[in-house]
């Protein structure tokens, strides 16, 4: 009698380790062909009954401990990484620490959206709320750029160097000016529009209903920061008092 065993890959779910055997019958004509004789089927299906009622092979007990605290290692982390939260958030339930790491992402989003672009995503920001509020005093836009007014004349005085600012003076203070955009300084903005929306509008539509809701809040945010940097400028005057 004439078998021809072979070794086959484990399946998926046999322990580590255990590499099955399977016993196939060879057809007749091969068996005749070597000398050996055909096992009848019922004695084929008598010792696959006896196969089926032994079970698979059994693993000594520890290393079967050791695989069953596996599995279930390995299941908790498929678990974990399932029902893990969708939305990013910090380690902390910092509203300001969120806010840190918000900024870090639209700044992200930002510099890869301005990719070859005619302008900086900072000068953009400066340009499209000039000739959105302008003209305007300048100490009125770095209010409403969140900026510190030295920081922005820096960007004002790049840009009446490239002829794209028009200052005029206040008729009723002569020692102030108001600025906005001119010409050339529109057609630069202009030409870096499509690099923006490339950027603003999948975040838009990623915010679909709460677009509004959000530019509310992130406002009240604002406020909240400014009124909060005053309180900490006034505790440090008063302590250097």
């Amino acid at each position: 009698m004439k078998f021809d065993t072979q070794i086959e890959p484990a399946a998926p779910r046999m322990p580590h380790g255990f590499v099955p055997t399977r016993t196939r019958r060879m057809p007749e004509a091969t068996c005749e062909k070597l000398g050996a004789g055909v096992f009848a089927a019922d004695a084929l299906a008598a010792g696959e009954a006896a196969g089926a009622a032994a079970g698979p092979p059994q693993l000594p007990a520890r290393r079967r401990s050791a695989m069953t605290k596996a599995s279930r290692t390995t299941r908790k982390i498929v678990h974990s990484m399932n029902y893990r939260k969708s939305v990013p958030t910090t380690t902390t339930e910092s509203v300001l620490l969120e806010l840190f790491a918000a900024t870090n992402r639209s700044q992200r989003l930002l510099r890869a959206a301005f990719e070859g672009a005619p302008m900086t995503t900072d000068e953009y920001g400066v340009y499209s709320l000039l000739g959105f509020r302008g003209p305007i005093a300048p100490a009125k836009l770095a209010s409403a750029l969140g900026m510190q007014r030295s920081r922005l004349s820096n960007y004002l005085s790049r840009m009446d160097e490239r002829g794209d600012l028009v200052r005029e003076a206040d008729e009723q203070d002569g020692r102030s000016v108001f600025v906005e955009l001119s010409a050339a300084g529109k057609a630069r903005v202009k030409a870096a529009v499509p690099y923006f929306a490339a950027a603003a509008v999948p975040f838009h539509r990623a915010l679909g209903a709460r677009r509004a809701a959000t530019a509310a809040a992130l406002r009240e945010v604002s406020a909240a920061l400014d009124e909060a940097a005053e309180e900490v400028a006034a505790a440090q005057a008063g302590s250097a008092d």
